[in-house]
């Protein structure tokens, strides 16, 4: 072969490899399929050397698809060409070619350990393409160009947090790391013997406590204590020899001969690192270490399996977490030996090449001036100065309430009441500040626009602070009423012996508004405080209230309610939300106030969705012509808020003698 043959068949095959890039999703997604409907679980439960056809297959699935066989064939073709299944082919006595598909090397790592796996990465892929994780690529581009961390834009919140918010997701990345942490621990164990010896040992951001399990299993006598997140432990199953303990890791950890720490570091920046390690520092005796596993970045990238992995890892942190990825072991030198000592321990090269990382052991050298690290050293008052006395809360409630507790009332108050709690003292002021409590509050205020679309307002318009998105994103008000109060001077008449050359009328519209996109409306002459006990659904046709759905865009309001009867009455509202002050979203315009009527066809009760039948009508435009449209120009007072516990007392109650006309403002 010419050397011009050579380099055209060489780059023939870039060309086949860019094709190849650009198909890759297709592999990841397709096994992600197979691991989910348990087809690698089938096919190796058939047994070592089996083959299994598609229609055997499909037949183990619940499925009454008659094309079902089609497509598994289809995927399982695809998955033997990157050699994770085995083919061979058989001959029916119809003369049809059959494939048949058995289980290939890798599967050994996707299954199920009743298989007889080693530990399975299964789990692993599926946390890695689940819906949550890819939505944060989406914002990839978004973080290279503008700054940010692309899970953060993806739902305004860390990817810490995000799991207490969907439990769903929560199972998916519990089950992964347990799953990830036997196959590592199953490698660790063959070549390190530093658990030998050991009481006690902490497990620094443990999860559900797998790790712990496999170390006290193998090691009866340790006693495990399984350190991490309260609503991580949530779900933990109880393990012999194992207490979970929940915290927070950069505030204290608990005490033990040994600290272990896998996968832990490389998810925070520098300077959580050495508080963390500090703290780690603070806990153990004289003679304990930590037992650090990260994996390692190469200073030069080559094309290595190994090399893939790594730099693969480092980019899924970078995108949800965006922490400096794998690279502790490269930091070590500078930063990390003010914690530790020299290393102890060489990494036999079998354990690297197997699990792709490395295993540091730290033994903790007391050093008495690490304990004045970030102390700052006041002057010392004189005898007797109030400044010398320990400092005690004056609050009663805050020395005998604790932080916890004070957490858990106020994430169980409204907005409002966390507002009038901050106006008691300091530490409320500051704790309700917490994004969990505005969070809960925005995407229950906002719920007809989706949890997604939320999110990606929130980090397009109000930097990814749910308490400024509360208080500057238009809000239709549900925990009260809307009020428009009207009032016209009618003429009197004269009687034998009064004469009222006038009367002032006054009469109400009343808006009760809910979440879910419907409205309750009622036109009376009641007051305020007489008319809020009927404001329900559960009100009597005698009580003429008439319920509704509206829109809301910006600060736009599009509402309907049918009015029943011989000849049925649509009412179109179109308001406009403000407030007197920032969030109060207290005042509704009234923009319009149109009567029209409909057919009998167009409807078919009171609890339609009347807005959909008269979207993109005109405001002269009637679909009966014994009921005209109509524009009314009168009534039409702003809408004042006022909310439940404010009805009895509101001046809105006031009769017309005491307030003949109201300035909404």
């Amino acid at each position: 072969m010419s050397q011009q043959q050579e380099e055209e068949k060489e780059e023939e095959e870039v060309g086949k490899l860019a094709i190849r890039l650009a198909n890759v999703v297709i592999l990841p997604m397709v096994l992600k399929s197979a691991i989910e409907l348990n087809i690698i679980d089938i096919i190796c439960a058939a047994g070592d050397g089996k083959f299994l056809s598609p229609s055997e297959i499909a037949a183990s699935l619940p499925t009454k698809n008659p094309n079902a066989s089609v497509l598994l064939d289809r995927m399982l073709r695809l998955l033997t060409s990157h050699s994770i299944l085995k083919c061979s082919v058989r001959t029916g006595q119809d003369g049809k070619v059959e494939r048949l598909y058995g289980a290939g090397a890798l599967c050994k790592f996707l299954v199920k350990d009743q298989y007889g796996g080693v530990g399975s990465v299964g789990p692993l892929l599926l946390l890695h393409h689940d819906k949550v994780f890819m939505e944060s690529w989406c914002h990839f581009n978004d973080a290279v160009l503008e700054g940010g961390i692309p899970f953060n834009r993806a739902y305004g919140m860390t990817a810490f947090e995000y799991p207490e918010t969907d439990e769903r997701f929560n199972r998916v990345f519990n089950q992964a790391m347990s799953n990830h942490t036997t196959l590592i621990l199953k490698k660790i164990f063959d070549v390190y013997k530093g658990f030998e010896g050991l009481h006690v040992l902490v497990d620094v951001g443990g999860g559900i406590g797998v790790t712990l399990n496999l170390i006290t299993t193998k090691y009866p006598h340790i006693k495990g204590i399984n350190f991490d997140l309260p609503h991580v432990l949530a779900d933990a199953p109880s393990y012999p020899g194992v207490e979970h303990v929940g915290g927070d890791m950069f505030v204290s950890v608990p005490q033990g001969d040994a600290i272990f720490m896998k996968w832990i570091l490389h998810d925070w920046s520098d300077e959580h690192c050495l508080t963390l390690l500090k703290n780690c520092c603070k806990a153990l005796p004289s003679s304990g270490k930590v037992i650090i596993v990260e994996s390692i970045l190469p200073d030069i990238p080559d094309s290595s399996v190994t090399s893939n992995i790594v730099c693969e890892q480092d980019l899924l942190m970078l995108t949800k977490i965006g922490s400096k990825g794998f690279i502790f072991a490269r930091r070590k030198e500078p930063a990390f030996t003010v914690m530790a000592s020299d290393f102890a321990f060489k990494v036999p090269a079998e354990l690297e090449s197997a699990l792709r990382l490395n295993t540091v052991q730290y033994y903790i050298t007391k050093r008495p001036w690490l304990d004045l690290y970030g102390i700052n050293v006041r002057p010392v008052a004189p005898v007797g100065s109030t400044s010398r006395k320990v400092h005690v809360d004056p609050a009663l409630l805050h020395r005998t309430l604790p932080d916890e507790l004070l957490y858990e009332v106020f994430a169980r108050m409204s907005p409002y009441d966390l507002g009038r709690a901050a106006c008691v003292c300091r530490k409320w002021r500051y704790t309700i500040r917490n994004p969990v409590f505005w969070r809960i509050a925005c995407l229950k205020a906002w719920q007809l626009s989706g949890v997604v679309e939320n999110y990606k307002i929130l980090q397009a318009k109000y930097d990814t602070s749910w308490r400024k998105m509360w208080l500057l994103r238009p809000r239709i008000r549900t925990d009260g009423l809307y009020v428009s109060r009207n009032t016209y001077i009618r003429t009197g008449i004269a009687e034998w012996k009064i004469t009222n050359p006038v009367h002032l009328v006054c009469y109400y519209r009343y808006m009760r508004f809910f979440p879910s996109g419907r409205f309750l409306y009622k036109n009376s002459s009641q007051k305020l405080k007489d008319v809020a006990k009927f404001m329900n659904f559960r009100s009597a046709k005698a009580d003429s209230v008439f319920s509704g759905h509206y829109t809301f865009s910006d600060d736009k309001v599009e509402a309907a309610v049918l009015y029943p009867g011989m000849r049925p009455t649509v009412l179109r509202i179109r308001l406009r939300l403000r407030g007197t002050t920032v969030g109060a979203n207290n005042r509704m315009d009234l923009l319009s106030l149109v009567t029209s009527g409909v057919n009998d066809n167009e409807v078919c009760g009171p609890d339609e969705d009347i807005l959909g039948v008269v979207e993109g009508w005109q405001d002269d435009e009637t679909h009966n012509p014994d009921v005209p449209a109509v524009s009314h120009k009168r009534g039409l007072t702003p809408f004042v808020f006022v909310p439940f516990e404010e009805i009895a007392t509101s001046f809105l109650n006031l009769p017309v003698e005491k307030m003949d006309y109201f300035v909404p403002g």
